[in-house]
């Protein structure tokens, strides 16, 4: 059976010895006198419950002492003891974050089990962060070659650069894109994707740049572009390698100057927006066969940023199918296997 780890906080040292002594078959215990002693004890290591007198004789009381550790350790179990036991002060204690009130005469057993059971929702409540956490930032970084990445996109967030992200289908180069706009100042702001691999030149440029009022057949309202739906955000040109070129040197004056003019139109938008793009094919080969410009790609690849693929970083798959797993159950509404 193993003993729990536990602190008492008490100015009664001889209250602490016979406690100490009682509680050995259930608890590995150490005391100490003040709550300073204790706030510097729980500073080099963590017990997995801290017993705390209400009433210290010496410098903070215990519900002083009580709000430091929450500071310190908001999870960790604190148990309130006390000869004069009250609702009144138990239920101040319960507020300021103690999870159990007992007398200085407790059933030391009895008190090891609700201990034990504290723990255990404790331990389902940081799974369940950990599970929401992965939720809201899936980018799955196990591996030691997508940690290196993680690194990189924290890094490249703090820029306003253009980025270009490259890798084989399916590798997440969206995925990573969304990081960098997560952990980035522009977090707030629009994060928009444009497929270029789905788009003709001339429906390009409308869903691009957006167009006026009878610009063409059928365009009987004017329609704002993705790029400007995405001022003061980001905007993700995803797999730009299938572009035409006719479509290339369209985009070129919007990522060189941040400004354009809708389909039809003469005004001159203006822009702020920080431009990624993606692409599954080898731009700098292509700009050797001529099909990708030579300008556009060195303004897109400012930062260059290379995603592996998913047989070259295997200890990311349990993570992953643990992620998928829990998607489509919350999709489908059902209960994980």
């Amino acid at each position: 059976m193993r003993k729990l780890n536990a602190l008492l906080v008490d100015d009664d040292l001889s209250f602490c010895q016979t406690f100490q002594n009682l509680s050995q078959q259930f608890f590995k215990l150490k005391y100490v006198n003040s709550g300073k002693d204790a706030l510097a004890e729980l500073k080099t290591s963590v017990p997995d419950v801290v017993f705390l007198d209400y009433r210290l004789g010496r410098g903070m009381d215990g519900l002083q002492v009580l709000k430091r550790i929450k500071q310190l350790h908001q999870d960790l179990p604190v148990i309130m003891i006390t000869h004069f036991a009250d609702v009144e002060t138990a239920v101040e204690a319960m507020k300021l974050g103690a999870f159990h009130y007992t007398s200085k005469s407790p059933n030391i057993e009895a008190l090891k089990l609700i201990i034990e059971r504290q723990l255990e929702q404790l331990k389902w409540k940081q799974i369940y962060e950990q599970e929401k956490l992965e939720r809201e930032q899936p980018c799955v970084a196990e591996s030691p070659s997508m940690q290196g990445i993680m690194k990189q996109i924290h890094t490249i967030a703090r820029t306003d650069s253009t980025v270009l992200i490259e890798g084989e289908c399916g590798v997440g180069k969206e995925v990573c894109a969304r990081q960098i706009h997560l952990f980035s100042p522009r977090k707030d702001n629009p994060f928009v994707a444009v497929n270029c691999s789905t788009l003709s030149p001339q429906l390009f440029e409308s869903e691009f740049f957006g167009h006026e009022k009878g610009a063409f057949t059928g365009a009987h309202i004017q329609k704002k572009g993705k790029l400007e739906i995405a001022d003061s955000g980001t905007i993700f040109l995803d797999e730009i390698g299938d572009l035409p070129l006719e479509s290339q040197a369209k985009i070129l004056r919007a990522v060189e100057e941040k400004q354009f003019e809708r389909l039809g139109g003469t005004e001159t938008i203006k822009i702020d927006v920080r431009i990624k793009a993606a692409s599954n094919k080898d731009l700098k080969k292509l700009t050797r066969q001529k099909l990708f410009r030579e300008d556009l790609y060195y303004r897109l690849s400012v930062i260059s940023l290379c995603i592996p693929p998913l047989r070259e970083r295997r200890q990311d798959i349990p993570p992953l199918l643990r992620l998928f797993l829990r998607r489509f159950s919350d999709e489908m509404r059902r209960l994980l296997p």
